[in-house]
């Protein structure tokens, strides 16, 4: 919320591409630079369905196309009212990609999700990187940070106490760490995701067939 203007901080200051944000005026922040999706992305939405809603940010094509991208075609007709968590986590994310923003600030984006809706945005994500784009994810999903994150930050009574890629972080956070890392400890190092569980003991097994 500091980020994004919605909120002052108590000290320092934000600067965004080496401009500080309140040089930012009349909203150009929020136009193809920053976009954030609040932990209850349906509060997006105000029409009674999500292609008007849509076509409030872009035009016809844009709109087809982004929903392409997305598969929420099938959802464009529906109230946001209406849709799952994961569905509407998905039409939001349409909503942002189109304002063209390079920088994308999530709430909590996988709150009420099962592992496939989970499965679904990481995938996104990672998408949505490999434009260039980047994204600042605010959690407390360890497990997905883990398996999605390039670099992960603990922040504690106002400060960041602990910064560095995801295996390092969570291979030496005792406390804020998976249940992958705490399973592997003193096995193996390094591991902190179930799929790199799963590629060391195929790699163990690998090596004992070969002996």
């Amino acid at each position: 919320r500091v980020i994004c203007g919605l909120c002052k901080p108590y000290m320092g200051a934000v600067s965004l591409f080496g401009k500080k944000q309140k040089a930012y005026k009349n909203g150009s922040l929020f136009r193809e630079m920053l976009a954030f999706l609040p932990q209850e992305p349906v509060t997006m939405f105000v029409k009674e369905s999500v292609r008007e809603d849509l076509l409030q940010s872009g035009d016809k094509v844009a709109v087809e196309n982004v929903s392409q991208r997305m598969g929420i075609e099938h959802l464009l007709d529906r109230h946001p009212w209406d849709l799952s968590g994961g569905e509407i986590q998905k039409c939001a994310f349409a909503k942002i990609l189109l304002a063209d923003p390079k920088i994308i600030i999530l709430d909590e984006c996988t709150k009420g999700m099962d592992s496939f809706a989970k499965k679904a945005l990481g995938d996104i994500l990672l998408d949505i990187k490999d434009e260039g784009r980047t994204i600042l994810l605010v959690t407390h999903d360890l497990e997905f940070a883990a398996q999605y994150c390039d670099r992960c930050g603990l922040l504690f009574d106002g400060k960041i106490v602990a910064e560095d890629n995801a295996v390092e972080f969570f291979s030496h956070n005792r406390f804020y760490t998976t249940a992958a890392a705490r399973l592997t400890r003193g096995f193996f190092s390094g591991v902190v995701t179930s799929t790199a569980v799963r590629e060391r003991l195929a790699m163990v097994k690998r090596g004992q067939n070969e002996q």
